[in-house]
């Protein structure tokens, strides 16, 4: 799994440096106003380094969101844990949580 993230890492830094070379000329930023006030709900996916984040938000109009709920990919690796533990070791746990990448802290939300 190591070795596969290294290579991921390596594409990033590729995929990014075609992409600047890709830019066009101009303004790097968008002019908006200092608070869009939108009304509905959306639900947007983004690719992290861990996996993909959702972020579910809702509006009514008002300055800050309604709701605004997180989904962590680390949350969703946790659920792996007792298929990859089945059979081994408890001291191979520590390994196999490691293996998986997952920050404790996100999960517990």
């Amino acid at each position: 799994r190591n070795q596969v993230r290294v290579r991921e890492m390596l594409e990033s830094i590729r995929l990014a440096r075609e992409a600047l070379k890709n830019l066009p000329d101009g303004p790097v930023m968008a002019k908006l106003p200092r608070a869009l006030r939108p009304q509905g709900e959306v639900y947007h996916e983004i690719e992290s380094p861990r996996g993909i984040i959702g972020l579910y938000l809702v509006a009514a109009g008002d300055v800050m969101p309604y709701r605004a709920h997180w989904r962590s990919p680390c949350f969703v690796h946790l659920q792996l844990l007792p298929i990859m533990a089945r059979g081994q070791l408890l001291a191979d746990l520590t390994a196999i949580i490691g293996s998986l990448d997952i920050v404790l802290c996100e999960v517990d939300r």
